[in-house]
């Protein structure tokens, strides 16, 4: 006998008090999560790639629990709106990657924000924030959605602690234009970071400057969650959560039954209960991309709703009015910055991040969640039947539909040793992976519309919910065939993790037959997690681009005392 187990979503109790539906005032320190993030330079064009690295500087309590496994950023205007977004998994310290900067932005400051989802139970100021400055060479205009008059303010910062105790050397002063540079990192002894890993990058100098040693903070503001919300962490990776209510009186429903279809390429199902505030969470683990998802209660009741957490806090934060000013120097990174994209974009030269061509060929097989099914038939290898009874009746083995009392039902025939045991529990019926209740309808279902039958003849367990047996209609034109779903259920989208092109860094080993495409990068380098522990040297190797100028090598971790750790270097190309 195969007994199949899908664990739900873990119920876990956190403390004995929550926050406060108002959270505009922090809770204790030893509640709340704090991330550190770094990224590879603070000035970027249209089209370009953020590098990234999210330190996990939470206290010992939550961090060495490995609290939050996902890493939500955004990228803010001065006002506040969010233009992008990306969702990262989380190792217990840190998380890595990129958000790509949309091409229609205006030039202007914009703000990097970064926290977890079990944040968003506190004020929004805690979230980490860093402003960085955006360049559009293709329209004059200037970002200044937060700017109410002529005046501005200088706005909030908090000093961060700085220790420059790491040192880095070159093997040469200067290189050559697609030279190969040896570099030399060393941290010292007394230096002990949270997590022996620290971010590398190598860029233009003045690419990242004094701004790194300042934290901004948004002007505070007043922050509600909605009513009876409770962000979990997510210890296990995405989530999905919400509330049912009523809809005549905002009520909260406790103990509804809720079914949750992720379709696509990789479809899966949860099925879970709402608890005591109506509250639901659905664990999702890891999956990447958008995905259409359905929801749909077990009642086909018209006065419940199913109410879905926004997937990002979007915090409603005002920065300070900061004018966009560019010094000369930071002018002339800027028109090299604008130029090095623009060769970049024409000529799909090497770049900073490429793309693994995928292979061609047909779509993979959809393989339903429940695996390998116990029976599968193709309605067209058989004689035209009038209903779906008709055909499980005729050619489905192991199904029996049987009608008592006038109320249909599915006998599944399991084997000698499941066959009480089956049929002591509904199956589950499913339509293009779609969950049904109306078993009458269903039956009367055309088999013209009808592409295959699946049956999973064996016990099936998701979290607490015992299934006996799986029939799942898959239909011609993935249309559900005219089956109506609940009036309290719908489709939505759900974002999950970003997908990722691979880091790849081009290698001019043999220059008499490089590539003969230009090679303009703003980023030479960029290593987000170089692990090295205190005491020790670590041996990195890169290639210079066809820019010459100054560079430089900056090295940053977070200490055990919460200080960033750092170092640079300096070298020149010619």
């Amino acid at each position: 006998m195969r007994i199949y187990l899908v664990i739900g979503c873990l119920v876990l109790l956190v403390s004995p008090v929550y926050p406060d539906v108002d959270t505009s005032l922090s809770l204790p320190g030893s509640l709340n999560e704090r991330i550190q993030v770094m990224t590879d330079r603070y000035i970027y064009g249209v089209g370009e790639k953020i590098l990234f690295a999210g330190i996990n500087i939470s206290p010992p309590e939550l961090n060495d629990s490995c609290w939050s496994k996902v890493l939500y950023l955004e990228l803010l205007t001065p006002g506040g709106t969010s233009v992008a977004q990306g969702k990262f998994p989380m190792s217990c310290s840190r998380a890595s990657g990129y958000l790509t900067i949309p091409e229609h932005l205006l030039t202007g400051n914009y703000y990097l924000v970064a926290y977890t989802k079990w944040m968003r139970n506190f004020s929004p100021v805690n979230f980490h924030y860093q402003l960085i400055k955006i360049i559009n060479p293709y329209t004059p205009q200037l970002e200044t959605s937060n700017f109410s008059n002529g005046n501005w303010q200088t706005g909030e910062w908090e000093q961060i602690t700085l220790n420059e105790a790491i040192t880095c050397s070159t093997d040469k002063a200067s290189y050559r234009q697609r030279e190969k540079v040896n570099l030399t990192i060393n941290i010292p002894a007394s230096s002990r970071s949270l997590t022996n890993t620290y971010s590398v990058t190598v860029v233009r100098n003045g690419s990242s400057h004094a701004l790194d040693q300042l934290k901004i903070l948004p002007e505070k503001v007043q922050y509600h969650r909605p009513p009876g919300t409770i962000y979990l962490p997510e210890t296990r990776g995405l989530s999905l959560s919400g509330r049912v209510v009523s809809t005549d009186s905002a009520v909260s429903v406790p103990g509804e039954n809720l079914n949750l279809a992720i379709l696509g390429q990789e479809p899966g199902f949860r099925v879970i209960r709402s608890g005591p505030r109506g509250s639901f969470c659905f664990v999702l683990d890891s999956m990447s991309g958008r995905n259409d998802m359905f929801i749909a209660s077990n009642h086909y009741e018209e006065n419940l709703e199913i109410r879905i957490d926004n997937d990002f806090a979007n915090p409603a934060v005002r920065f300070p009015e900061i004018p966009f000013i560019l010094s000369e120097s930071e002018k002339e990174l800027a028109a090299e910055i604008i130029f090095n994209m623009q060769i970049n974009s024409h000529f799909h030269s090497p770049g900073t991040i490429m793309s693994e061509p995928g292979e061609e060929g047909e779509d993979p097989q959809i393989i339903s969640f429940y695996g390998l099914p116990s029976s599968s038939i193709l309605i067209d290898d058989y004689i035209e039947l009038p209903t779906l009874k008709e055909v499980l009746i005729e050619l489905v083995p192991g199904v029996f539909p049987r009608v008592r009392n006038k109320e249909s039902s599915l006998t599944f025939s399991g084997n000698k040793l499941t066959f009480t045991l089956i049929n002591q529990y509904s199956p589950l019926l499913l339509v293009d992976q779609l969950p049904v209740f109306d078993l009458d309808k269903l039956l009367l279902m055309s088999p013209k519309k009808i592409h295959r039958v699946e049956v999973l003849n064996e016990i099936y367990i998701i979290g607490n919910t015992t299934y006996g047996g799986i029939l799942n209609i898959i239909t011609r034109k993935g249309d559900l065939a005219g089956i109506d779903i609940p009036e309290n259920s719908f489709f939505f989208d759900f974002t999950s993790f970003l997908p990722q092109d691979k880091l790849d860094f081009p290698r001019h080993e043999d220059q008499e037959f490089d590539s003969a495409d230009p090679d303009y990068r703003n980023c030479l380098y960029w290593s987000p997690e170089l692990g090295i522990g205190p005491g020790e040297n670590a041996e990195l190797e890169f290639f210079t681009s066809d820019n010459s100028g100054g560079y430089m090598v900056l090295i940053r971790g977070v200490g055990e005392d919460g200080a960033i750790l750092q170092g640079k270097c300096n070298f020149q190309v010619k």
